[in-house]
């Protein structure tokens, strides 16, 4: 049958891989570019892509867009990252918003990012409507609405969004667009932190060490801090250390029982509930 076709297509005909087949071949591609061998994965992701994998065309214009294996491409990432969210791929349109907000080898775009982030928050990506979130307060390619941004942000965080709720604490310690609440500040960081945020776990860490609107508790500071460190957040490592050398034995034993089994919470599950003796009164 092969002969017959190709004699009278000119050509054998492509195999058509089963979507099984394709992922088994990107987590092989996975493997190799989490080795940092990123040139040595990017003909494997090039060949799923022209297949048609999503994931693939997704991950080789992550690496054009990063520069992971080859130079910095913008216009070949979005090429890429266009055929993955044509597929609905969200992560692709998220990146592609992010290009264009950046100018990365692009014309720099504000309205076209906030077009890509509403397609991706339509679908119900979080990120999307993080990112569109933040549009609205900064007024980048939307009229400026504090509200609607907030109401989003809020409407994200509940549903356990661990960016948006450290986006959140961050504008109440600043007193930015919200007014300034320390206490509320450190809430929003420990739902964050017990979803695996490093940065949630290291600011969290740092209010406990440092006494900010709380009494100070070197066991739970070294809780989040040691949490954050394992996470590679830069500064950690030092912070912990610092505070190691401060402590006493019964604190680190502490610290230890609040660290055994800890996993991160994920969706809505309810965070770490501070009691309302830690903050100053």
């Amino acid at each position: 049958m092969n002969n017959l076709l190709q004699g009278f297509f000119g050509r054998s005909p492509k195999k058509i891989r089963s979507r099984e087949d394709l992922m088994s071949d990107f987590r092989s591609a996975r493997k190799v570019s989490a080795q940092g061998l990123h040139a040595q994965a990017l003909p494997m992701y090039r060949k799923l892509a022209d297949d048609g994998l999503s994931e693939a065309q997704w991950a080789l214009g992550f690496m054009y867009y990063q520069g992971l294996g080859v130079s910095v491409n913008g216009k070949e990432a979005i090429r890429w990252l266009r055929m993955a969210a044509d597929q609905g791929n969200l992560e692709a349109m998220n990146i592609i918003g992010k290009i264009y907000m950046d100018g990365c080898g692009v014309h720099e775009s504000c309205s076209e990012a906030a077009s890509w982030y509403r397609r991706a928050a339509e679908q119900g990506s979080l990120t999307g409507k993080f990112n569109l979130a933040t549009c609205y307060l900064g007024g980048l390619g939307v009229p400026k609405d504090n509200r609607r941004g907030l109401e989003t942000l809020l409407e994200i965080a509940d549903q356990g969004s661990d960016t948006a709720q450290v986006f959140l604490g961050d504008l109440r310690f600043e007193g930015r667009i919200l007014k300034q609440d320390g206490e509320e500040a450190l809430r929003w960081y420990v739902n964050a932190a017990e979803r695996g945020n490093h940065v949630g776990q290291f600011k969290a860490g740092m209010f406990f060490a440092e006494g900010k609107y709380v009494k100070r508790n070197r066991a739970l500071a070294l809780r989040f801090l040691i949490l954050a460190a394992d996470g590679g957040f830069p500064g950690a490592i030092e912070a912990t250390k610092r505070l190691r050398a401060e402590m006493t034995d019964a604190e680190m034993q502490d610290t230890i029982a609040m660290l055994q089994n800890w996993k991160p919470i994920t969706g809505k599950e309810p965070a770490f509930v501070l009691s309302p003796d830690v903050f100053k009164r």
